[in-house]
């Protein structure tokens, strides 16, 4: 559950749990609008999980306040066996799922037990990372970091009626019994994040903070007042400014301490949620499910000489796969190595209109100073041929800035489009927020850096970009309009 920072912290265990030697199982592929999940076992189960959470989205929606739309890029799912083939993957314990907005396609690493006594279980774990997810992409604000968390776990509990109605509140069972045993101090809970507890004390934060946000949440009164604290985030305010809505710290201390004694109710939704569509389920052949736990160990694992040899054999064996063959490509550009560009043109050649294979191209072809006119042409064809995709998009949006072909202002639709189908995405949050300052839109702008700055994996781009923004606003307010700032590429 610790989201992006997690990946950094992956040892070698994971080529442990995917090696060669032990046959693999066959993995499954479902489809549905909005996300994409790969899971081993039982396609009845996957078939129940991937329907559940199509009307966990429709629940947080109406939950959130926040409309129906365009799904945007899709978020892919990973779905292993337990918690402690994650917690493998990670070499860490406590840990049984998390959750990355990439550029190159938000995941989630979860599983699929279906009982947790100690722990979450599956659909608690999933709607966890799934609520993350909703939060980054739809939730413009700057919530902290015990909010986030707490009210991951708050929604986590989400239960689906069989009338299409839906509750709310059920307690947490896994946090009630540390947030009884444990309190944590609600200064340092409100001030701190998850990572300035030692390894295994982490629990404590999440625990504390699954509490107060059910409390918050199942009070008239101080469910205003937390409001007003966001909106006050929100508008930029500094913490401790913002603290002050939230009224006497020492009084909620002690409600706490009676909510978690207390008989917690559910609410039950008004509304009835429409069924979904069955999830469509098929298997992927042999070589997919290899490829498939290939880019695993790619992602996770610290061998990558050996990884990047074994999509070479792969795709030597299947010389027709162009999914086989791109993967190899990128495994070959990621490591620098010269043969890269040469395996994107045996990509092209099997599937000429691959978008990102086109992409890989052009910047390829720009890394050794190729004619940017050709650059242009392969980045102009991907775009046309992949509207729907965010890397493909702002690649596009940059290679035509960077280039000096077109200012940043007559690129802006590119940047605005990869934005609309990733807003999760803080690289692209940072790239739109400068953007929308070339347009003149430097209220959006900071908004969006606000955000942003409170995020540790981004803050200090942000937050030297916010204070930018600040600065030539305040320089705007004493000389007059003037002319906004200059919006880089990246």
């Amino acid at each position: 559950m610790r989201m992006r920072t997690a990946l950094l912290r992956v040892l070698a265990l994971v080529a442990v749990l995917l090696a060669p030697a032990v046959r693999a199982e066959e993995w499954l592929r479902a489809s549905a609008p909005g996300f994409i999940v790969y899971s081993q076992g039982e396609p009845a189960t996957l078939a129940r999980m991937v329907e559940d959470l199509e009307r966990y989205d429709a629940a947080l929606h109406l939950e959130m306040g926040v409309p129906d739309g365009p799904p945007g890029a899709p978020l892919t799912i990973y779905l292993f066996k337990d918690p402690k083939a994650v917690a493998n993957m990670l070499s860490r314990n406590h840990v049984a799922g998390f959750y990355a907005p990439r550029i190159d396609g938000s995941v989630i690493f979860s599983h699929r037990k279906e009982s947790g006594k100690a722990g979450p279980s599956a659909r608690e774990t999933l709607f966890h990372e799934y609520a993350h997810h909703f939060m980054f992409r739809h939730i413009a604000a700057p919530w902290p970091a015990w909010y986030r968390e707490g009210y991951a776990d708050y929604v986590s509990t989400l239960t689906l009626l069989p009338d299409g109605r839906f509750t709310i509140g059920r307690p947490a069972l896994f946090r009630l019994g540390t947030a009884r045993r444990k309190s944590v101090p609600l200064l340092t809970l409100l001030e701190e994040d998850e990572g300035a507890y030692p390894e295994g004390k982490e629990r404590w934060f999440y625990a504390n903070a699954w509490l107060l946000v059910h409390l918050l949440r199942n009070d008239p009164l101080l469910g205003r007042r937390l409001d007003a604290y966001l909106d006050a985030l929100t508008r930029g305010e500094a913490h401790d400014v913002a603290l002050l809505e939230l009224g006497n710290v020492s009084l909620i201390e002690q409600r706490m301490r009676d909510h978690a004694a207390s008989a917690m109710v559910e609410r039950v939704s008004t509304m009835a949620l429409a069924p979904p569509k069955p999830a469509r389920i098929e298997p992927l052949d042999g070589p997919a499910s290899r490829l498939l736990e290939l880019e695993l160990t790619w992602q996770f694992g610290k061998d990558r000489e050996r990884t990047l040899a074994e999509l070479g054999t792969l795709a030597a064996d299947h010389p027709d796969r162009a999914d086989i063959a791109y993967r190899y490509a990128v495994a070959l550009s990621q490591l620098d190595k010269p043969e890269a560009e040469g395996q994107a043109d045996r990509v092209l050649a099997l599937d000429p209109q691959m978008a990102r294979a086109l992409v890989m191209k052009a910047e390829l072809l720009r890394k050794r100073r190729g004619p940017k006119a050709q650059v242009q042409a392969y980045m102009a064809e991907a775009a046309r041929l992949a509207p729907d995709d965010p890397l493909v998009q702002l690649a596009y949006y940059q290679t035509r800035v960077k280039d000096g072909r077109v200012s940043a202002i007559e690129a802006f639709p590119l940047i605005e489009r990869a934005y609309s189908l990733a807003s999760e995405v803080p690289k692209l949050r940072l790239t739109y927020a400068l953007a929308l300052a070339a347009q003149g839109r430097l209220d959006e702008g900071e908004a969006l850096l606000v955000r942003l700055a409170g995020e540790p994996e981004s803050s200090v781009k942000a937050k030297a970009a916010l204070q930018r923004f600040r600065e030539i606003r305040v320089a705007r307010e004493q000389a007059g309009a003037g002319k906004a700032p200059r919006a880089e590429a990246n």
